[in-house]
């Protein structure tokens, strides 16, 4: 999965607003440049075109990662005459995406397609929205829809044969008492010969012999917090919260164990990518649960 780097807080304008229902077309675009940036892309906007807000909501860099730019409610400059109801993503480059960003403009665009109930046909490159004179992007728009709509079938299950368990895994399971209490319970179960049943015993005898320790339990990188914490809680739980922000990369600054707006900021930039239908910056199972998952 691609890395979100998040950039709303950095990115030039975003002060028109619309109702994210209203989202109805996702549109893929190119950068027209053999490389570069949000940022190198915003000075032209600003400098050239005069534009207040940038074009793309998210754009896929050479790396296959993801600068997110704006939040959906958010209307950005993409397709002339469409925006109000447009998503718009875009791949550096000039001619066809390589490997890596062609992977994650697959990933976002099923992403995006569920996140907004977009329906397949209003998934469509820059130029082909009504009235768009460009030939932006190169990419057949089409066939990511095809891949994005196969990645999310399961894979078909062929026919298998059983294959033979190792002695290993039998003593195993004549351990755990899968197969009866006695010898001759045992070995029927198990469906093998007189010799194999000789090593699973050998192996079976081997393992109850010998002196076990019980592993240490894994500990989290980052353990989280339980219960609900909000602007003005204090103490180690915000602490462990702020470091586990600053590791998924939505930054706090210094952890010093104080739920302010700082905190509340991060919490709803995370919320809005790993949990759009939950943004209210306060951190609690929910977001605990999706937190725990990026960084442990």
């Amino acid at each position: 999965m691609a890395k979100i780097i998040d950039r709303r807080n950095k990115s030039m304008g975003g002060g028109s607003k619309r109702d994210v229902s209203r989202i109805k077309n996702i549109a893929v675009h190119y950068s027209a440049t053999k490389d570069g940036t949000s940022t190198s892309f915003e000075r032209f906007w600003k400098n050239d075109r005069g534009w207040v807000t940038g074009g793309y909501h998210e754009v896929v860099l050479l790396d296959g990662n993801v600068e997110l730019n704006y939040d959906p409610n958010v209307i950005s400059n993409g397709v002339k005459n469409h925006n109000t109801a447009t998503y718009n993503i875009c791949y550096v480059g000039a001619g066809q995406p390589n490997a890596k960003q062609r992977k994650t403009l697959v990933e976002r665009i099923a992403y995006n397609k569920k996140r907004f109930n977009v329906a397949d046909k209003n998934i469509k490159g820059h130029r082909e929205f009504s009235g768009a004179s460009t030939q932006c992007p190169a990419v057949n728009v089409a066939d990511l829809v095809k891949e994005s709509n196969q990645s999310n079938k399961p894979a078909a299950s062929k026919p298998s044969k059983p294959k033979k368990k190792t002695v290993a895994q039998m003593a195993t399971e004549v351990i755990a008492g899968k197969h009866g209490e006695g010898h001759p319970a045992r070995k029927k179960s198990l469906g093998i010969s007189d010799a194999e049943y000789a090593k699973v015993r050998a192996e079976v005898n081997k393992r109850l012999g010998a002196k076990t320790s019980k592993p240490k339990p894994a500990k989290n990188r980052y353990p989280l917090p339980s219960g609900v914490l909000r602007v003005g809680s204090r103490g180690e739980g915000v602490k462990q919260l702020q470091r586990a922000l600053n590791a998924a990369n939505f930054k706090v600054g210094a952890v010093d164990g104080i739920y302010g707006p700082k905190v509340k900021d991060a919490v709803e930039r995370f919320q809005s990518v790993h949990d759009a239908y939950n943004i209210d910056g306060i951190y609690g199972k929910r977001t605990k649960v999706r937190l725990d998952k990026v960084v442990n």
